[in-house]
């Protein structure tokens, strides 16, 4: 066991109070590469390079995206409904409060807080439409490195025109 030190600084009295909690280094790597795994998945939804899926999703992962959808089934079938489904967006999937889990040292757990905001193109030029919710993901840990097994998101709520969103 590794101590990781926290210091809080204390802008009242400019005091600095340093406290030692105890953080596995194996456990808090396998945080910053889930981490890294799920930011992955808004840059290939941004980009529209679906191709980065590869490095996000397990070959027999699912998805539900609470849409028209349903429970999509496969990596290559996620791939396809979001590329048909963003087809001509412009988008800025922001991820805020994120919470890993580690079940075990091959299984873990994420919410994520989200907020997608879509600009509108052509006659819609100058609207947008944010969805906020949270994304819960489960990710094992595979041979290429931590994959999500099941993505699920959950709506909160949303502004704007979501028209933006039919192309």
């Amino acid at each position: 066991m590794h101590a990781l030190q926290l210091c809080f600084l204390f802008l009242t009295s400019l005091a600095c109070t340093c406290i030692a909690l105890p953080v596995n280094s194996n456990a808090a790597a396998a945080i910053v590469e889930i981490e890294q795994t799920l930011i992955r998945f808004s840059h290939a939804v941004d980009t529209h390079d679906y191709s980065i899926l590869d490095t996000v999703f397990a070959q027999n992962a699912t998805a539900n995206f609470n849409d028209a959808n349903g429970l999509i089934q496969g990596r290559a079938a996620i791939e396809n409904a979001l590329n048909k489904g963003l087809e001509g967006t412009v988008s800025w999937h922001s991820l805020t409060t994120q919470r890993v889990d580690l079940s075990t040292s091959k299984t873990a757990s994420a919410i994520s807080y989200l907020q997608g905001v879509f600009f509108g193109q052509g006659n819609l030029t100058g609207e947008v439409f944010t969805s906020y919710g949270r994304y819960l993901d489960t990710l094992a840990l595979t041979a290429e490195g931590w994959r999500i097994t099941n993505k699920t998101l959950s709506r909160t709520g949303s502004e704007g025109n979501p028209a933006i969103l039919s192309g």
